[in-house]
């Protein structure tokens, strides 16, 4: 995948993965990174698809169950 080889390019660290079914918005596919390099990930995604094209969401365990938060008010 050719996003996988420029995000290596970047030095920027991350894995395409399928999206979680309770994603309701979504191409099925999601990128999962370490919450260090959010504002990385933000600024490439920015510049290379627009920020239209994508939601940001934080995956959190609570009560033995991945929940899933949005991190910007217009993925909500």
């Amino acid at each position: 995948m050719a996003a996988d080889a420029r995000l290596r390019r970047e030095e920027i660290k991350a894995v395409f993965m399928p999206t979680p079914q309770s994603v309701i918005a979504s191409c099925g596919l999601s990128l999962r990174f370490s919450p260090d390099v959010t504002q990385d990930v933000e600024d490439y995604l920015d510049n290379e698809i627009g920020r239209d094209m994508y939601s940001l969401y934080e995956a959190v365990r609570q009560e033995g169950k991945m929940q899933y938060r949005s991190l910007r008010e217009s993925d909500e």
